[in-house]
């Protein structure tokens, strides 16, 4: 069996990621209609401050590509700019969706990077000696930097409203898909369920006697959680300080949309 190989070769941008691909019936649709006529549109790539490729558009054309033994390009255009501006404008141009709609895809899509941008900092921070991810590096994956006014401003918001706007989306509506987007991870984090979103309830296993306190308040909770962490491998920690950094930055953003 023939291993498709093309996201292995290609890094794909998170915002790119968030819209569906096409099924299989219409990926050998396109794989033959290709193999017969040609390769009309190309995919398109960015290139990040540091160098890093990432393909914005083109994904189902290269795995209708791979599915019918079609040879990839070996060329293709770089766009210059924002990448995430570049693939909503794409993709909401191909898709019927209502303002609703697309609101959810531009707010999904910023997220995305945010979540990728996170995770790089997290990544960044553990072996660091607990110094804290620096602010001061080149801007990577599309990342935007909104600084200023009282207190952190919520960037994926900043990024979306801007977004929506070109777009001729109102600024409540981004509002109410990031209302939409939260509330899920969050009603999660206030039940104790993880920071994962679709994760299955599971019963928590019962605590060994000798790790249970009366103690209440955050300081308990940091005492319970890091007798927890610490029976836990190298690669399983790295994973949950990352699920952490990503909780407590959802809930630092709740905490600052509700005071607005």
């Amino acid at each position: 069996m023939r291993v498709l190989s093309w996201r292995n070769a290609y890094k794909v941008h998170p915002a790119a990621d968030v819209f569906p691909m096409m099924s299989d019936e219409e990926l050998a649709t396109l794989g033959e209609d290709i193999k017969a006529n040609g390769l009309k549109t190309r995919p398109v790539f960015w290139i990040d401050d540091r160098g890093n490729q990432f393909l914005l558009d083109g994904r189902n054309r290269l795995e209708a590509m791979e599915r019918c033994n079609v040879a990839l390009p070996k060329t293709f255009p770089v766009v210059q700019g924002d990448p995430v501006a570049h693939i909503i404008g794409l993709n909401i141009r191909r898709r019927h969706l209502t303002k609703e709609q697309q609101a959810d895809l531009i707010v999904a899509a910023h997220k995305a990077v945010a979540a990728e941008v996170a995770a790089r900092k997290a990544d960044k921070y553990i072996g660091r000696n607990g110094e804290p991810p620096s602010e001061d590096k080149p801007r990577q994956v599309g990342e935007v930097s909104a600084k200023g006014g009282r207190g952190k401003l919520d960037k994926v918001k900043v990024a979306a409203v801007a977004t929506a706007k070109e777009h001729g989306i109102s600024r409540r509506t981004v509002e109410r898909a990031m209302s939409k987007a939260e509330r899920p991870k969050i009603k999660m984090l206030r039940h104790g369920e993880g920071v994962a979103l679709g994760k299955p309830k599971t019963k928590p296993a019962p605590k060994a006697a000798s790790t249970l306190t009366m103690d209440v308040g955050i300081e308990a909770a940091r005492s319970h959680y890091a007798l927890e962490f610490v029976a836990l491998d190298h690669d399983e920690r790295v994973a949950e300080w990352k699920r952490l950094y990503a909780a407590l930055e959802a809930a630092v953003h709740e905490h600052e949309e509700l005071q607005q």
